[in-house]
């Protein structure tokens, strides 16, 4: 999905040491993760990467975008993301489904890249294997899902 945050608008130099940095893990095919403290720039970090051409970005802030702080909650809003529309289909398998439609997507896209801002708002699914989920994601298509 392309997004057009205003965080666009901070230009090429903005970051552009850290920019290169993930722009070459991304060509590697290798996944990160970012820490920082909160209130330190790390949700506009995320939003201003997701609105560059590095690679197909999917973008989710886990404190806005979830009803709930539960795993499927968090799946059903990437694959929003991913269908890029707001479905509040509940009855669905949504990590299920967003194997799907990320097995679609890699067909299209040289990278995709999940950027989820503020993971820690969900900590408790972390410690039950929410990690593995997305470990599994990426083993869809080594290198191309990060």
């Amino acid at each position: 999905m392309k997004y057009n945050f205003s965080e666009k608008s901070l230009g090429d130099d903005f970051c552009h040491e850290t920019v290169e940095q993930i722009k070459v893990a991304i060509q590697k095919g290798a996944s990160s993760t970012f820490l920082g403290i909160p209130l330190a720039g790390m949700v506009t970090f995320f939003r201003f990467l997701a609105t560059t051409d590095i690679a197909h970005f999917v973008y989710i802030d886990a404190q806005h975008s979830l009803k709930y702080s539960t795993r499927n909650d968090l799946f059903l809003s990437l694959y929003n993301e991913l269908n890029g529309e707001d479905t509040q289909i509940v009855s669905i398998n949504a990590f299920e489904e967003c194997k799907k439609k990320l097995k679609q997507l890699v067909l299209s896209q040289k990278r995709v890249v999940i950027l989820i801002a503020r993971l820690d708002y969900i900590k408790e699914e972390i410690s039950n294997g929410l990690l593995a989920d997305f470990k599994s994601l990426a083993d869809i298509d080594l290198g191309k899902i990060i």
